[in-house]
């Protein structure tokens, strides 16, 4: 059974309430005091809540999600985030029963005000699972729109780069400066662009007579 620190009391008490389905019952069944003290239960470690999840019949299980989510909402103390146990019971309903877990993840999303309930990941506020799932649609396409402008941003500037490359190569060959060529032609440059008056680089390169810049652009060529 469960481990010390969630007593069968302390589960009897969630379960009878999460199976009457009235949560106004809730401080009846735990007062002032009893919310403080057993507060506690909401952050213990998952592979608590996954032994007690292991012990429980489905019908306890849901009744158990029922109540921790209600009362993750209504006492002072009880609030958990992306550790609360609904997450790790959750789990384990979807593993025994996928199709009764879509009904209770509908049901927690309407009662719960935790942005990780039920799936343990960001909710995205939605109050019933076919808006979660539009919701979530929508943030994939979102994101997806993200990434490929990122890579059209990245393949611009790689572009610019390559273009501001080219031009300063159409110097460097002119002067003969063979590292500049060697580390523009690394950095992209188009070595079989032209400049404005329409001639090639090679040309300006065999003009020059610098056999080692012709030889960088024939073995730049070949490699292409």
């Amino acid at each position: 059974m469960p481990t010390v620190e969630i007593t069968n009391a302390i589960l009897d008490k969630l379960i009878e309430i999460g199976k009457s389905d009235d949560f106004s019952r809730m401080s009846s069944f735990f007062t002032v005091q009893e919310q403080h003290r057993y507060g506690h239960i909401m952050r213990l470690r998952p592979e608590a809540w996954h032994r007690v999840a292991e012990s429980l019949s489905i019908e306890d299980l849901v009744a158990i999600i029922k109540c921790l989510t209600i009362a993750e909402r209504s006492f002072e103390g009880w609030k958990a985030g992306s550790v609360s146990p609904v997450i790790w019971l959750f789990r384990r309903l979807s593993g025994l029963d996928p199709n009764l877990a879509d009904t209770i993840a509908n049901w927690v999303l309407t009662h719960t005000e935790n942005d990780y309930l039920p799936f343990g990941t960001v909710n995205l506020g939605a109050k019933s699972l076919a808006e979660y799932h539009r919701l979530k649609e929508v943030a994939s396409e979102r994101a997806q729109a993200r990434r490929e402008a990122e890579v059209h941003r990245q393949e611009s500037a790689r572009q610019r780069k390559a273009q501001e490359a080219t031009h300063a190569l159409i110097g460097a060959v002119k002067r003969g400066d063979v590292k500049a060529v060697k580390a523009l032609i690394a950095k992209g440059a188009d070595i079989n662009a032209k400049d404005s008056a329409g001639v090639s680089i090679s040309e300006h390169a065999h003009m020059k007579g610098n056999q080692e810049i012709l030889e960088l652009l024939k073995v730049t060529n070949a490699g292409e």
